[in-house]
């Protein structure tokens, strides 16, 4: 099991990653207040059958199961090094935090999920669709989220966000 956590004191804000022997997933709280979490990857086996419909998994987290999650994972190579965390604020003032990997030997930057104090549930990359553990990424894109450049080969312009720590 692990846990890391990123501070940005500036903003008061504070992303969890915790992962035991089963799930992975990420907490946002914002002045020490829960605001969002989101489902990240499975560790063991991926369920046919949702851990909330089979009641097998009563306590949180919960694992994904196949039925919305994709069967190509991102995950990073080494939790909890190779993750990329950045905050930024959204055109509406809302805070907005993205969590990236670092993809093992390519040096390249892949988005893994948004979390926005907005919304009680983020959104993911390893998520295909809506479930009540993580949203898909491109629900988020096609609700209007934005994403900070970093996630593009070459940064351009003005970079709105901060990294707050990359490992490795």
């Amino acid at each position: 099991m692990f846990v890391q956590s990123w501070d940005d004191f500036e903003k008061c804000v504070t992303l969890y990653v915790e992962a035991d022997q089963n799930v992975a997933y990420a907490y946002l709280f914002i002045n020490r207040a829960f605001r969002s979490m989101v489902w990240l990857y499975n560790i063991s086996d991926t369920p046919d059958i949702p851990d909330w419909v089979t009641g097998e998994n009563i306590r949180s987290p919960c694992k994904n199961s196949s039925e919305y999650t994709s069967s190509q994972l991102l995950f990073p190579n080494n939790p909890p090094y190779d993750l990329l965390v950045t905050t930024n604020l959204s055109t509406q003032s809302v805070c907005q935090v993205e969590l990236g990997i670092v993809l093992p030997n390519q040096g390249k930057k892949q988005l893994l999920a948004i979390l926005r104090e907005d919304q009680n549930c983020g959104w993911c990359s390893n998520a295909t669709k809506d479930s009540p553990v993580a949203k898909s990424i491109s629900s988020a894109i096609a609700s209007g989220v934005t994403l900070s450049n970093c996630w593009e080969d070459t940064p351009k312009g003005y970079m709105n966000y901060r990294v707050l720590d990359m490992t490795k």
